[in-house]
């Protein structure tokens, strides 16, 4: 039984990762914030204007959220593409859930957020026959700088995790669900994280 699972967990990968490796699915993700949002305070006298955000991640194109892989390991041009660049997307998240949270403003803001998308993956797991589990992990470097004195006040990586749990082989919507899953995630953390917060107090 062991073995049997072992060598589901190969295939499994294989199947979300590989594909036709030079292949590039589109796949729109259509994303809104749907994340947790914390009770607007009266405390918070700061905000911030949300600039852009970068894409570290080596991928093929701005818009790919995930490349495929070939038999060596090595990126392709092969994946699933967005419909916009993911820097752009991941910024867009982040200042929603800032906007929620009552922590955004204008060009007269106190300080100026931006960041960098540093890393997305998805990891299978074939809990028993015939089910598996898929996690997504995306990473993302926030930095906060006081605009008046143009220095960096608070930088920090965060990551996100959303999850799918898929016996179909519709791949897109393994990588659609877990991506958005772990971006909504990722912002629910930022915005709940109290050395963050207490900048905009």
């Amino acid at each position: 039984m062991k073995r049997y699972l072992i060598f589901s967990l190969v295939i499994v990968i294989s199947f979300v990762l590989v594909g036709c490796a030079f292949t590039v699915h589109k796949t729109t993700l259509d994303y809104t914030y749907q994340g947790k949002t914390p009770i607007k305070s009266d405390k918070y006298s700061k905000s911030a204007l949300v600039g852009a955000f970068t894409d570290q991640r080596g991928t093929s194109t701005p818009n790919m959220i995930i490349n495929f892989r070939n038999g060596y390991g090595a990126v392709t041009s092969g994946g699933y593409e967005a419909e916009m660049p993911i820097s752009v997307v991941v910024q867009e998240a982040i200042k929603s859930g800032l906007n929620q949270a009552g922590l955004t403003g204008n060009n007269n803001s106190n300080y100026s957020l931006t960041g960098s998308v540093e890393k997305y993956y998805v990891d299978a797991k074939a809990e028993r026959p015939f089910q598996r589990n898929y996690k997504g992990v995306l990473s993302v470097k926030i930095q906060l700088t006081d605009v008046k004195t143009n220095k960096v006040i608070f930088r920090d990586t965060f990551t996100g995790e959303g999850f799918s749990s898929d016996d179909s082989s519709d791949r897109e919507t393994i990588v659609r669900d877990t991506f958005k899953g772990s971006l909504n995630n990722l912002v629910e953390k930022l915005i709940a994280d109290q050395y963050f917060i207490q900048q905009f107090e």
